[in-house]
């Protein structure tokens, strides 16, 4: 297979991220028990979900793998439901999002629900009669938060009880000593217009104080049109525009971490969310390389790969399938060893990435052919690392 996968990656070329077309929205509210003794007897949240038709209550649309979860904790003197534009936002790109309406002044109890939540999503999934019974992907489920709720999804995490990653806008700050024990993939998104919790303040020194130890933490900072309202939705002023780009580096962040996509990167902290006029600055730190595609691979078309990788060496393996897993000195490769080599190799500089522009020639026999590509390179903690796979399908 290497005589067809070779060809592939010779011509330069470079897309955008394909376009997907939002799911239909529904709406409903719940109030799931809670079974951990901790926190609110009853955990009310407004849940956004992929449906059959948009509107209230409406059939939630079937999918056999069931849909992932993103659980959100608002902001001070706010309830879940101001949240649902940024909900049905992301549901509208398959996710159930659980905008929690419990704990309007009280981060404590906000904290203890959001620990909580995480065991009412696999409990609903399981119950019989559940609005959600057997529909929720529960090995993948995240946790994200704005302001009030962006600080304790730091706290949640730092005594996580099963989220895959955690997302923060403009959050408050949990305090350096929760936030160090974060290992958890973590983004945060602020702007300098936020005067409300400031993100020189905030933001940078949770940053900071995150142990990233899975994946990568990154700080993506937009200017003074972003502000403390508008970053999540909840103000319009000065367009939508800064919500639809914050929305789109979550929907991002999310899939990749929740293993939903090969692009998703792209978005988060890839030269597609650097192109945004309103951004000043991308702080990132990557505990294990992390590898994506700027679009699919389609035949007679271009597309970039790009690694995240700290300074220093780096670049692709490819083979033509993942492998069951083989230890090495370096980590753990997850292509079929027999047929892997090293696709493209680099070093990286203040960017921290390593860009490989790969062109599928257009071959008829080429649709199907399958690629399996894994990063390896730098990082927070080692010299070089193996990092994540993915594989991608050639399309007409």
């Amino acid at each position: 297979m290497r005589h067809l996968l070779v060809p592939i990656c010779l011509l330069l070329s470079f897309g955008g991220i394909c376009a997907q077309t939002p799911l239909a929205v529904g709406t409903t509210t719940v109030a799931w028990p809670n079974t951990t003794g901790i926190g609110s007897p009853f955990l009310d949240a407004t849940v956004c979900y992929p449906a059959v038709t948009a509107g209230v209550d409406t059939p939630l649309l079937h999918q056999s793998t069931g849909w992932p979860v993103v659980v959100f904790l608002h902001g001070y003197s706010l309830l879940g439901i101001d949240y649902a534009g940024l909900g049905r936002v992301w549901a509208g790109e398959g996710f159930v999002v659980v905008l929690s309406n419990t704990a309007q002044y009280n981060f404590i109890l906000q904290g203890q629900d959001g620990r909580a939540l995480y065991s009412a999503v696999l409990a609903e999934n399981g119950r019989v009669g559940s609005f959600f019974e057997g529909e929720l992907d529960v090995s993948r489920v995240a946790l994200a938060g704005h302001s009030m709720g962006g600080g304790m999804t730091g706290a949640v995490l730092a005594n996580n009880p099963g989220y895959r990653c955690g997302l923060a806008l403009a959050p408050a700050s949990p305090g350096w000593a929760v936030a160090s024990q974060v290992t958890s993939p973590f983004g945060i998104v602020v702007g300098t217009g936020d005067w409300v919790t400031p993100w020189a303040w905030y933001s940078m020194p949770y940053y900071h104080a995150i142990a990233s130890q899975n994946g990568l933490k990154f700080l993506y900072l937009l200017n003074q049109d972003c502000d403390h309202m508008n970053i999540a939705g909840l103000s319009t002023y000065p367009s939508t525009s800064v919500f639809e780009r914050v929305a789109d580096v979550g929907v991002g962040f999310l899939k990749h971490f929740l293993d939903l996509g090969t692009g998703g990167l792209e978005k988060a902290v890839g030269p597609e969310a650097q192109a945004e006029s309103r951004f000043l600055m991308l702080a990132q730190e990557i505990a294990t390389p992390q590898i994506w595609a700027a679009n699919p691979l389609q035949i007679g078309m271009g597309t970039r790969l790009s690694v995240a990788v700290e300074e220093g060496p780096g670049g692709i393996i490819a083979a033509p399938s993942l492998g069951p897993g083989y230890s090495t000195p370096i980590g753990n490769l997850m292509l079929d060893a027999s047929t892997a080599f090293i696709l493209a190799a680099g070093r990286a500089r203040g960017d921290r990435r390593i860009d490989a522009h790969v062109s599928v020639p257009n071959l008829l026999p080429l649709i199907g052919l399958n690629v399996a590509l894994q990063a390896f390179g730098a990082t927070s903690t080692q010299p070089l690392q193996l990092g994540s796979a993915m594989l991608l399908t050639v399309k007409p």
